[in-house]
């Protein structure tokens, strides 16, 4: 049975359960192997260390521009599980855009995912390049922007993106020629909701903490509500200061002026001083009056300022839009007070208005560099690459509209995997002449009805009690209670008017009811924005006037007014164009999965991961893919896969692959239920493919067994005759007469056939190692001692691999000679530029030596080694240098001491 760490494909599976896919998950996390298949579908695990899987050799290997083939059996490439071949995939797809969907809970490692796809793109384009184009330079230099300005610290994950991102790459060939990024969702309540264990954007921190001389003229003093959390939190930050400079390096690639930069750094300080203004109730004329603290009277003159609301008439007019309404009536505007609750509703609404509108025109600007460096060739077509980075499902504590709508977006996403990995099945069977049953899978269509059902599913519901203006959350909930009470998946209660529950794919979530009016309103008011429309800061203006920064991208790429405009409809709306984009291209899925909820290396919680198994469609889709023959490949690579097989049953009388193969299935007695033959491909169930391995293996080992037999025999015969050789010409070195050689020397032809010239061959051991300790004490040991004794190069029998451990970490031309462990006679081992090279001695006669392949003959071993100290090797150019003594313990060639047996 195959051990559950070498499944690198969980389609392979016999045994389907989320328990089982589980143990497999856990299997190959424990050895590092933090990717994972499901036919075509890549899974990730975070393995929340440092793994040695990114290197050049890795890039190298997995992207090839040769390759755009899908997942299959015997592919180098294809069958590896790893980031990079999803990236090689896409970017080597030809004749239709391509999209790479990410996704997983917080903490996975989308992020992470994303910017290393965005980094092999750049690198594979540049690679045909002679330069790197300023696009993908643009492109990475994106990226910590993004996250200094939309991430943020969380329980769950020091590093979470706070909204979704899809960038979009134009490629002409191999060149990479436009890219452009679309932001959605940004979580814009975490602005004045981060609780004490969580982090607001990192951007404050940065800020607020860095060292650097820039944020040091920019920040404001003092403590601040909006990052009350900075001491504690700012200790977790391990990095701050590198990720600080290189937000602003980052900047400076991106060519953003000295005066924008400095302009976005004056707003967010103006935003976090604005944070701290606190209002006071008093009466006045007999009415209750919302008016500023006076201990807020120089933290709201200082936010004015930074503002670009110079003077004290646009301090009042700024403060009169805070803590009253404007209501147009007849041609005259009729101004009602707000109460002191109300005043802090406005002004946070104000806060996050310009933060959202400040993230928006930073992307815009992003976008507009990459459109303006990016150079096409109009006669070309430009093929894109999308990579969407998205929320994963989220149940929480408390869970309000962000996670309603967080939720929604992955409830159709996973209707479209569904949808997707069964019309891939069904594709490729009609691709290769088979025929296609149908296969149920869970639809969560009902639950998607719920939400988007026009009028009365609960996103219609919410849109239009927040389009009115009496709309309270009271009202939202009796409109839930009257028109979806009884719809399946909903549950409501009258006994609870502050939640409902829906019943997602991934398991039940309760919503909270009270806020989400207001926070699909989303609108900050419009005198507002009208007074800080006049300020002085021109990039503050320039946010607001622009259409830029008044519409939202939404990712239709249609301007949207935002009078008006819920979020709940541009969510849909961007939804809406990410599903049309997905369906227009060849889409590829990352699954990534958090082992464990303390964000700790080497820990795997099998429940934790068993419940992202099932809510990322992970069982589901293995499911499917057993429900017809999860093994296929094609008939060459089986042919290649079982060799014996197809040797004894096809070899020499079929003349194709296709032939053999079905000659192999048909010899092994496979159940033909099991075992379906397309044009071009053999698909098999689980059950032959394990028979059709057990028949390789049991024909594979009588094989094995043959030749063991046979190679004994032969090296017997062997041994025999050298022995017989040995003690004859031991007889007649003892009655004086001239030696014969014990070997000749085999002729150059066979010599270069053999091994490289001069490199000692790897046949496996010739002799045994006393034979070798005998045939030293009675033939070598006095005629070594009479010539230069035991030389400080000279050791016993040693094995190669502890000549190359004596040898590995020393100079080029260090060197020892050894007596060989294979057969008769010496070795020379060296280190050359490349490594250690081992050169075998040859004995001639009359007690002379000769080096395998050179020409000069030598009297003794020290003649040999003062010929290649002065002259090199024929066929290495490196001379011998310094002699490697023994290691620190008693000499290796002890053995060889003591004195010979007699004959």
């Amino acid at each position: 049975m195959q051990p559950s760490a070498d499944i690198y494909d969980l389609a392979s599976l016999t045994e389907l359960s989320e328990e089982a896919i589980g143990k497999v998950l856990q299997d190959r996390y424990n050895g590092d192997r933090i990717y994972t298949l499901v036919g075509d579908i890549l899974v990730f695990l975070n393995p929340f260390k440092p793994v040695n899987v990114y290197t050049e050799k890795e890039f190298s290997c997995l992207s090839r521009p040769d390759w755009s083939g899908p997942v299959a059996v015997g592919n180098e490439v294809g069958s590896s599980a790893h980031i990079y071949t999803v990236g090689t995939a896409a970017f080597n797809l030809v004749g239709k855009d391509s999209t790479i969907l990410i996704s997983g809970e917080s903490g996975s490692g989308k992020t992470e995912s994303t910017k290393l796809l965005l980094q092999q793109f750049v690198k594979m384009a540049s690679s045909s390049q002679l330069n790197r184009t300023r696009v993908a330079e643009c492109l990475l230099a994106a990226n910590p922007i993004m996250e200094a300005f939309g991430n943020a610290r969380t329980v769950m994950n020091h590093n979470s993106s706070r909204f979704a991102k899809f960038v979009s790459l134009g490629l002409q060939g191999n060149a990479l020629v436009s890219s452009e990024i679309r932001t959605y969702m940004l979580e814009k309540s975490r602005l004045l909701s981060a609780t004490e264990d969580e982090g607001n954007f990192h951007i404050f921190y940065y800020m607020c903490l860095s060292s650097n001389s820039f944020f040091k003229d920019v920040r404001p003093l003092g403590p601040l509500s909006l990052i009350s959390n900075a001491e504690t939190l700012g200790r977790r930050y391990t990095d701050l200061e590198a990720k600080a400079t290189e937000v602003l390096d980052a900047f400076d690639k991106l060519s953003f002026t000295a005066q924008q930069k400095e302009g976005v750094f004056q707003i967010l300080s103006g935003l976090l001083l604005l944070a701290d203004v606190e209002f006071r109730s008093e009466e006045q004329n007999h009415t209750v009056c919302p008016s500023l603290d006076p201990k807020s009277e120089t933290t709201f003159k200082l936010a004015c300022k930074l503002l670009g609301l110079k003077g004290k008439d646009s301090r009042r007019r700024l403060l009169k839009t805070l803590t009253t309404s404007k209501l147009k009536v007849n041609d005259e505007d009729i101004y009602s007070l707000f109460h002191e609750e109300k005043t802090r509703v406005v002004l946070n609404g104000c806060i996050r208005a310009i933060y959202t509108k400040l993230f928006d025109w930073i992307i815009q600007r992003v976008n507009d560099i990459l459109a303006s460096t990016g150079r096409t060739d109009p006669g070309t077509r430009v093929r894109q690459i999308g990579v969407l980075d998205i929320f994963g499902f989220e149940s929480l504590a408390i869970n309000s509209f962000e996670q309603l709508c967080i939720n929604l977006a992955n409830e159709q996403l996973q209707l479209f995997f569904t949808h997707h990995v069964i019309q891939l099945e069904q594709a490729e069977y009609q691709s290769e002449g088979l025929s296609w049953v149908e296969i149920p899978f869970e639809d969560n269509q009902v639950t998607l009805n719920l939400f988007l059902e026009r009028p009365l599913g609960v996103l219609s519901l919410l849109n239009e009690e927040s389009s009115l203006a009496s709309g309270t959350d009271e009202s939202l909930y009796n409109k839930l209670m009257k028109h979806l009470v009884d719809k399946p998946k909903l549950q409501i209660s009258a006994k609870n008017p502050a939640v409902f529950t829906v019943n997602h794919y991934a398991g039940a979530v309760t919503y909270t009811i009270p806020g989400m009016v207001e926070k699909n309103r989303d609108k900050a008011p419009e005198n507002t924005m009208e007074v800080l429309a006049s300020s002085k800061l021109k990039l503050l203006t320039e946010m607001i006037n622009s259409h830029h920064g008044s519409k939202a991208k939404a990712g239709n790429g249609k301007q949207q007014a935002s009078a008006g405009l819920q979020l709940a409809v541009q969510f849909r709306s961007s939804l809406d164009f990410l599903l049309a984009k997905l369906r227009e291209s060849q889409p590829f899925f990352v699954r990534c999965i958090k082992p464990n909820r303390d964000n700790a290396a080497n820990s795997f919680d099998q429940e934790y991961v068993r419940r992202q198994i099932h809510y990322c469609g992970i069982a589901e889709a293995v499911r499917v893919r057993q429900a017809g023959f999860p093994v296929r490949c094609t008939y060459g690579e089986l042919h290649l896969l079982c060799p014996v097989l197809s040797f004894l049953y096809g070899s020499g009388r079929l003349e194709s692959d296709a032939a053999r193969i079905r000659a192999v299935c048909r010899q092994a007695e496979l159940p033909a239920e099991e075992v379906a033959m397309g044009k071009t491909k053999v698909f098999m169930g689980v059950n032959a493919s394990r028979l059709l391995a057990k028949e390789e293996r049991r024909y594979c080992g009588r094989v094995v067994t043959c030749q063991k037999v046979i190679r004994g025999w032969l090296q017997r015969r062997r041994y025999l005759k050298l022995k017989a050789a040995e003690i004859e010409r031991r007889k007649r070195a003892a009655l004086a007469l001239p030696i014969t050689p014990t070997a000749p020397p085999p002729p150059e032809e066979l010599r270069k056939s053999t091994v490289s010239v001069g490199e000692e061959g790897e046949e496996g051991a010739q002799v045994t190692r006393s034979e070798t300790v005998l045939w030293f004490k009675t033939t070598q040991k006095d005629q070594i001692m009479q010539t230069r004794g035991y030389e400080t190069w000279f050791h016993g029998i040693i094995t190669r691999n502890e000549a190359n451990q004596l040898l590995g970490s020393k100079n080029t031309g260090s060197f020892l000679v050894r007596v060989s462990n294979s057969q008769l006679g010496f070795v020379l081992s060296f280190k050359s530029r490349n490594g250690v090279r081992h050169y075998l001695i040859e004995q001639l006669e009359r007690g002379r030596f000769n080096v395998l392949g050179e020409k000069q003959v030598h009297s003794s071993l020290g003649k040999i080694i003062d010929f290649h100290k002065a002259n090199g090797f024929r066929n290495c150019d490196v001379r011998l240098t310094t002699p490697v003594g023994q290691p620190d313990k008693e000499p290796d060639y002890e053995e060889l001491l003591c004195n010979a047996p007699a004959l």
